[in-house]
């Protein structure tokens, strides 16, 4: 008598996955620090704390998109008849 194949669980069970190389909380730590840049002491001691330098980087962003240089149109050449 032959064997019938092996069944799969349905896809949405949780027994179809392998979960033998699992890490359980992986990702925590990084998501809850947020973004780390490290920051240089002479400007550490220019914006002691996180508010200070969010403040600063959204304005000098804002200025950078005000002084954005828009890409000119080049004049197109006319045909001479």
């Amino acid at each position: 008598m032959k064997k019938g194949a092996k069944r799969l669980p349905p896809e949405t069970s949780v027994d179809r996955y392998d979960w033998s190389r699992a890490r359980q909380g992986h990702f925590v730590g990084k998501l809850q620090h947020g973004h780390v840049v490290p920051i240089d002491d002479d400007v550490w001691d220019s914006f002691p704390d996180a508010k200070l330098i969010n403040d600063a980087l959204r304005a000098l962003a804002a200025v950078a998109v005000a002084t954005k240089a828009k890409k000119k149109a080049r004049p197109r050449r006319t045909s001479v008849t």
